[in-house]
C-alpha cells in the first residue's frame, strides 16, 4: 500500500524500445490495463531508467542502434539488484511460429520471456502473466 494515498500502488513496467510509436503504443495499452509505465526510447539510457524508477518488469526490445537488448539485459543480469528482475525481450528476430518461451532462468535470476514481433497484446498480456505481473 502507498502511504500517501492509501491506493495499492500499480505494477511498474519500464518499456525499452527505440521504436517511439510501438513504445508509445504498449505503454497506453498498459496504462488502460492498470499499470504504471516508463517508456526509455535510448538503450544507452536504459540501466539508468531501470534503476530510476524501479520498475517490477522490464519489455525490451533486441533491435536498437545504441545499445541493443542484449547488451542492456547482460549488464541487468550482472547487476545483483536487475537479478531478480523480470524481463521480456521483444525481437522481429525470432520468427512469429516459435511463440514466446522462456530463457535464463535460474533460482538467482529472474525469468526473461521472449516475445516474437509482431504480436498481439493478448500475447504480452500472457508473458506478464507468466512472470508473475499483473495488475
Amino acid at each position: 500500500m502507498s502511504l500517501s494515498t492509501g491506493q495499492p500502488q500499480r505494477p511498474r513496467i519500464v518499456i525499452i524500445d527505440d521504436e517511439h510509436e510501438l513504445a508509445t503504443m504498449l505503454s497506453h495499452a498498459l496504462t488502460d490495463e492498470g499499470y504504471e509505465v516508463v517508456v526509455c526510447i535510448e538503450g544507452r539510457n536504459a540501466l539508468h531508467c531501470i534503476k530510476e524508477h524501479r520498475p517490477n518488469a522490464v519489455i525490451l526490445d533486441v533491435v536498437m542502434p545504441d545499445t541493443d537488448g542484449f547488451e542492456v539485459l547482460r549488464q541487468l543480469r550482472n547487476d545483483p539488484d536487475g537479478r531478480r528482475l523480470p524481463v521480456i525481450l521483444m525481437s522481429a528476430a525470432w520468427r512469429g511460429h516459435e511463440k514466446q518461451r522462456h530463457i535464463g532462468a535460474t533460482l538467482d535470476i529472474a525469468p526473461t520471456v521472449v516475445l516474437p514481433k509482431p504480436f498481439e497484446l493478448a500475447e504480452l498480456d500472457r508473458a506478464l502473466l507468466q512472470l508473475g505481473i499483473t495488475a
